[in-house]
């Protein structure tokens, strides 16, 4: 009993320090991502402010957008409905579709029809470190790691921003 529980406590205590070096970097990786979308806000604006003072003063070219005359440089506008009764009429009707959705999305998860997917996302880091902790083969051990640090990359993926696989 005694080298088992020396074995589950320093796997407790690398599963600490990995859990502590995952969360900083993922902060690092929030500060940066804030910091570079911040920038490219910026150069978004300035660039389609440019883009469209261009557009203004040159010729007319193919493939050019078509800008409205009475907008110098202002965001281009879609077009409204014809009246309000339309606009309303097609708020309503998306309304009632996403209700539609949201009542056979509740009705498949009562039923218990569960994807492989929505189970991933349902299990905790947690669960899943102490289900590796727990596991009885190599193989079980294996797995839990293998879809930890999957459920790290897409973690990571959502802070960053960008696709890692």
């Amino acid at each position: 009993m005694g080298k088992e529980e020396r074995k589950q406590k320093r796997a407790e205590h690398k599963l600490k320090k990995l859990r502590k070096k995952a969360q900083k970097k993922v902060l690092r990786y929030q500060k940066k991502v804030e910091k570079i979308r911040r920038k490219a806000e910026k150069k978004a604006k300035k660039y389609a402010t440019i883009e469209r003072a261009l557009l203004i003063a040159s010729k007319p070219q193919v493939g050019d957008p078509i800008l409205p005359a009475d907008s110098l440089l202002g965001e281009v506008d879609t077009p409204a409905p014809a009246n309000k009764e339309e606009a309303e009429k097609s708020k309503r009707r998306q309304r009632k579709e996403e209700e539609g959705k949201r009542k056979e999305e509740k009705q498949r998860i009562a039923r218990g029809d569960f994807t492989m997917f929505e189970r991933f996302e349902a299990v905790s880091f947690e669960e899943l470190e102490s289900r590796q902790i727990k596991a009885q083969t190599r193989e079980e051990r294996i797995f839990y790691r293998t879809v930890l640090n999957l459920k790290l990359q897409l973690e990571q993926e959502q802070v960053i921003g960008e696709e890692l696989l």
